[in-house]
């Protein structure tokens, strides 16, 4: 598994300050500089920020939409998947100076340190099985052909002309200049700009091999290209742009059930519980791992779906029988339990997913409001009281997707169990929606998808992380 919390500070002194192999003896400072830069307000941006898998520091930069699609037009949603060079030249003269342009993939961050990781970064072996760290290795999206971006061209409809991965920009008066990149949005993509002021250096350059320190930077010949204002210059000058790291955002809409109608008769041990909260902090943490933020996604006001539901054996064939998939959710009384919520909202610019706490799941219990299989068969409670074998939570495997969790068959099983009912019922809600991303069971302890829930641990295993960083949406 990737190792969070090991800074692999061998492999990263490159963003110490070192001397480049030719350094001008008149430096003082750059008489070039590259930046990065938000492409407009409200894309979510940040700078030199340390990349939580490898200690590395880069730029962050999150190119989905803050909001639902339908919220923008097209040209306003596609501007979020662009972000900007800045080129200054401090070199006289400033104005008329053309720059040559380079867009490159480094090495992803989340270089393997095991076997079991290779499926992360699979290019970072060589013949022999040696660990061989190389760029290349981005993840395609849905709507571009290079998975390292490409330069872009504005017209004036709004539509963009593809520059590719090589292009050149003229200073202004001022010797500033700036140049369009479309980014491959998939998390944990990584991007650098290199440039400088002869087309046949900026020809040169390419990303390093063999360690992650030199598959992390730009190189034209044996000279590592600087990058922001520390390093020295190298003669021909050249400097690069800091590393550019993709995350996504995951809004998660959290709901429960609500309180039952007065004078609703129960049994005696299955009175609901409806003062539960629905923490999503293990999903968080796991999610870290796959460059993916977890937000609540507050777009609908109420947080309360209708108060029951039965639950029906679905028919798919493509699902085994067991998986905790194979339920599907019908509404009472004409009330839909996901309210329509996900139809319009979940694409792949708009990440989201869709959890309901309930009281109790029960299988096989479709039976209508005047018979739930219970011992008091003409009540209106959502007890079945089937529970074998229990069932603390299923997911819903077509759109609208939604997750529910069973907070009294959870309580219940921490009880029997032992286990810390609030750190079960978390993992729980972490378990499910990981089912969401179509992640299926393992028997590994300490992760999020064990199929023990004893087991169970606020982790992805290596091929669930890249699962979650290839998909275009949950």
């Amino acid at each position: 598994m990737i190792r969070v919390w090991d800074n692999h500070a061998h492999l990263h002194k490159d963003h110490q300050v070192k001397p480049a192999l030719e350094v001008n003896d008149d430096w003082k400072t750059s008489k070039l500089l590259l930046s990065w830069a938000p492409m407009r307000p409200g894309q979510e941006f940040r700078y030199q920020r340390k990349d939580p898998n490898s200690g590395v520091m880069t730029d962050q930069v999150f190119p989905d939409l803050p909001e639902p699609y339908r919220r923008f037009s097209p040209s306003e949603a596609a501007a979020y998947l662009r972000v900007k060079v800045r080129v200054q030249v401090y070199d006289n003269p400033k104005a008329n100076r053309k720059i040559y342009l380079r867009l490159l993939d480094p090495d992803d961050l989340s270089a393997p340190d095991t076997p079991e990781e290779d499926v992360i970064d699979p290019n970072d072996r060589d013949a022999m099985g040696n660990l061989y760290p190389r760029g290349g290795d981005n993840r395609s999206d849905a709507w571009i052909s290079s998975p390292q971006g490409t330069f872009v061209r504005l017209r004036l409809d709004g539509s963009e002309e593809n520059l590719g991965s090589d292009t050149e920009v003229i200073t202004n008066e001022n010797g500033y200049a700036e140049a369009i990149v479309r980014l491959s949005i998939q998390p944990g993509n990584n991007f650098k700009v290199g440039g400088a002021f002869e087309a046949s250096v900026r020809d040169q350059m390419r990303i390093g091999e063999g360690t992650q320190e030199a598959a992390l930077r730009i190189f034209v010949g044996n000279q590592r290209v600087p990058e922001g204002r520390k390093e020295p210059d190298i003669t021909p000058v050249a400097r690069a742009t800091p590393l550019l790291t993709v995350w996504r955002r995951l809004w998660v809409e959290k709901d429960r059930m609500a309180p039952a109608p007065s004078g609703t008769q129960f049994g005696e041990d299955d009175r609901p519980l409806d003062n539960f909260d629905m923490p999503l902090s293990a999903l968080k943490q796991a999610m870290v791992e796959a460059y993916v933020e977890v937000r609540e996604y507050q777009w609908n006001a109420n947080s309360l779906t209708w108060w029951k539901y039965n639950f029906i054996v679905n028919d798919n064939e493509d699902v085994t029988d067991d998986e905790d998939w194979q339920y599907c959710i019908t509404g009472l009384q004409n009330h839909s339990p996901t309210r329509d919520s996900r139809h319009e909202e979940d694409t792949d610019f708009f990440w989201c997913a869709y959890v309901i706490g309930v009281y109790e799941l029960g299988r096989d219990a479709g039976k209508g409001i005047g018979n739930d299989g219970d011992p008091i068969p003409s009540d209106l409670d959502n007890d079945p009281d089937t529970e074998n074998p229990i069932i603390l939570g299923i997911t819903l495997p077509r759109e609208p997707e939604a997750s529910l969790i069973s907070r009294e068959q959870v309580r219940d099983v921490a009880v029997e169990e032992s286990l810390n009912l609030d750190a079960l019922w978390v993992l729980i809600i972490g378990h499910e929606i990981g089912h969401q991303f179509g992640l299926r069971h393992n028997e590994v302890q300490g992760h999020l998808m064990c199929d023990d829930m004893r087991g169970l641990g606020p982790r992805w295993l290596p091929k669930h992380i890249d699962a979650i960083r290839r998909l275009y949406h949950p």
